[in-house]
């Protein structure tokens, strides 16, 4: 059921937890009493009092109120293929929670997931780390897949492994926190041995033929490319613009991209907006995911696959 507002409302007037701010003409999320809250990188931007956390720390509250948190897991690694020369898998974002809560005194422990090991030689790459905060967990992104496997699961699924005769599928993401990966090539074509990219947390990892989300998003048409990871989370662009996190794209900020697919002998696979890391080809390892974003990192060939970019998280209410 719909909110009613009050009618003719003045400025700093709650209601429901919102506050009226007669500067812009709209209500806004409020204060439900008195907050004061310490802990992390504290800054105020936009009528808001903003906590980063980039490694593990503890939110202090004093009072109790309404507040919004962002909550991002490492990304996963990125795969190889051993000492073959197909291309690997991009690691999936790690899963993303955007959402309010309402926080009362006491002391609340964040724990900030670290990114995936990107594969070596023959070992596979790992998943991320799950972040937590507030009785939520944001799942770690699912590994690349190496060696003609599938991509793990995971708050957003690795991209496919490449192999000469099977098309391998991309891994599956955590419902409400990312996407799938995509899948790979599938055939003995150099061309076609294509790793898949990793899920973001924005969009699904594109399979084998497109090679970043613009190719997909404006021409539709396949080519001969490795899978480009799935675009991050653009809802709290407002958020990295605050506090210098995410990566910056045009005017906008995103969060949890997936990384991009290595492939063997043709276009490697873009990273996704929100620190993916890039696939690679020949014997360039893997890029890594950006650090505290939750990117996943890229695949590659027969070198190392990236490593993900550890999480982060935030809160923020406003003042």
């Amino acid at each position: 059921m719909a909110l009613d507002f009050p009618d003719s409302p003045v400025d700093g007037q709650l209601y429901n937890g919102f506050r009226y701010d007669s500067t812009t003409e709209a209500w806004r999320i409020g204060s439900l009493g008195t907050l004061g809250t310490t802990g992390g990188t504290e800054v105020t931007s936009g009528g808001y009092k903003y906590h980063t956390f980039t490694t593990d720390g503890t939110l202090t509250v004093t009072g109790s109120g309404l507040a919004e948190c962002l909550i991002v897991a490492g990304g996963g690694g990125g795969g190889n293929q051993g000492a073959s020369v197909r291309g690997g898998g991009g690691g999936g974002a790690g899963g993303l929670i955007h959402t309010a809560l309402v926080l009362s005194a006491g002391s609340y422990s964040i724990v900030i997931g670290a990114g995936g090991a990107g594969a070596v030689s023959t070992t596979p790459p790992g998943n991320g780390v799950d972040s937590t905060g507030f009785g939520l967990t944001a799942t770690g992104g699912g590994a690349g897949g190496s060696n003609q496997a599938d991509g793990s699961a995971g708050g957003s699924g690795g991209g496919a492994g490449s192999s000469t005769t099977t098309q391998y599928v991309g891994g599956v993401g955590t419902a409400g926190q990312g996407m799938s990966g995509g899948a790979s090539g599938e055939n003995g074509s150099d061309t076609l041995q294509n790793g898949g990219g990793g899920g973001g947390a924005g969009g699904i990892g594109m399979s084998n033929g497109f090679s970043n989300f613009e190719d997909m998003r404006t021409s539709g048409t396949s080519g001969a490319e490795a899978g480009g990871g799935g675009p991050g989370y653009a809802g709290a662009s407002a958020w990295g613009s605050a506090t210098s996190t995410g990566e910056l794209v045009g005017a906008t900020y995103y969060y949890a991209g997936g990384g991009g697919g290595g492939t063997r002998n043709s276009t490697t696979g873009v990273g996704g907006y929100g620190g993916g890391g890039d696939g690679q080809t020949s014997d360039t390892a893997g890029s890594d995911g950006d650090t505290n974003t939750g990117g996943g990192g890229g695949g590659c060939k027969n070198n190392n696959g990236g490593s993900g970019g550890s999480g982060i998280v935030i809160v923020r209410y406003a003042i």
